[in-house]
């Protein structure tokens, strides 16, 4: 069985908000204990491939370097864009943007924040190279968004990825793994092993 692991990265620095491809970093020492617990794990990794965005690739070259792994960047992996509201603090947004934000929550595929990615279109980007990325023979660790994650699982689930509540309700926590395994014989046959679980350390409760 081929084992791929999908991490979230850590907790941001900024103020909530809908952080799209807005370029926040994670706290180094953040990045050093989520590092340091998956070193802990001895997954067999062959490889780590990452979203270009600053709180992915930072931990993912950070782990890749203390393990001799080789990275990959892959543009893909990146978070769904929220076009003029990306990276704009909740608490700063005007009552216009307010407007523009609340049917997104209700019905994110049918609408499209101004100068923004539709849903449609982040959906055909995940699913087109999870495609490709499930061909992959050897053990891998993945570093990337929620909204990513969620869109692979909704593929893979042949859940309704266009559904509010998708996003809204299935929690999947900074810093944690999913796993996946896939039968290298029979690519169609996946197994999902866990979702959002927690990554601890020898020295965490």
């Amino acid at each position: 069985m081929i084992n791929i692991y999908l991490l979230r990265h850590g907790k941001v620095t900024g103020k909530a908000a809908l952080y799209g491809h807005t370029d926040i970093s994670v706290p180094c020492e953040e990045n050093d204990r989520i590092a340091a617990n998956l070193g802990s794990l001895s997954l067999g990794l062959r490889q780590v491939i990452t979203s270009p965005l600053v709180r992915c690739h930072s931990v993912a070259e950070q782990y890749a370097h203390q393990q001799a792994l080789p990275l990959c960047v892959a543009p893909e992996l990146s978070e769904m864009y929220f076009g003029d509201l990306d990276g704009v603090p909740f608490d700063t947004m005007s009552t216009q943007e307010w407007q523009m934000l609340e049917p997104f929550w209700t019905v994110p595929a049918q609408i499209r924040l101004p100068n923004a990615e539709s849903l449609s279109d982040f959906h055909t980007r995940v699913v087109g190279y999870w495609e490709s990325l499930a061909t992959q023979k050897q053990d891998t660790l993945v570093v990337t968004h929620g909204g990513v994650i969620r869109m692979i699982l909704a593929h893979l689930l042949d859940l309704d990825w266009t559904n509010a509540k998708w996003y809204s309700t299935l929690s999947i926590q900074n810093g944690s793994l999913t796993h996946i395994q896939i039968n290298p014989k029979f690519p169609e046959h996946v197994l999902i092993k866990a979702i959002g679980m927690p990554i601890k350390g020898p020295n965490d409760d």
